[in-house]
């Protein structure tokens, strides 16, 4: 399930340069016969993934220590400015506090509007180990896709939208 060495985290990042270059099998199939593939900033989505926000393994122990350590992986990524810190990590508490985003099977999205932010923050992270999370089926989570989005708009982003 998670990359064993870096043979596979290459094949992961050649995966994400292909879908870059070619896009959606919808895109390709268009494309194939003559159809007009409309770009969306859909498309750049995967751009905002800094590898060095990503962490591998997370080290918390519980939920708020590893949302911590997620927002500490932003900063020292690049993919979120310092003084940000406290703002991202306070949104992201409140909100797994008022609703766990456990999806279930191991897996858990926070996702939150962060004041000042100018452009969408997001990573993803690894806890072998697990960590209870108040996911919906009970499991620990042991995938984390982490997403701060602007509070306002961008040119890359609409919070009317979401």
């Amino acid at each position: 399930m998670f990359p064993k060495g870096p043979t596979e985290s290459v094949g992961l990042t050649l995966a994400f340069r292909r879908a870059a270059r070619f896009g959606s099998r919808r895109a390709q199939s268009d494309r194939a016969v003559g159809r007009p593939v409309r770009p969306t900033v859909a498309m750049d989505h995967w751009k905002l993934f800094r590898p060095e926000a990503c962490l591998l393994p997370l080290q918390g122990s519980d939920k708020e220590a590893v949302l911590a350590e997620l927002v500490d992986g932003l900063v020292r990524g690049g993919a979120l400015e310092a003084p940000l810190r406290a703002r991202a990590l306070a949104a992201l508490v409140t909100r797994e506090r008022s609703t766990s985003t456990g999806l279930g099977h191991g897996v858990a999205i926070p996702h939150v509007r962060v004041s000042g932010l100018l452009e969408t923050a997001a990573s993803l992270s690894i806890m072998p180990a697990g960590c209870e999370w108040g996911a919906i089926d009970g499991e620990p989570v042991q995938l984390v896709f982490t997403v701060l989005r602007p509070d306002r708009p961008t040119d890359r982003h609409d919070p009317a939208r979401h």
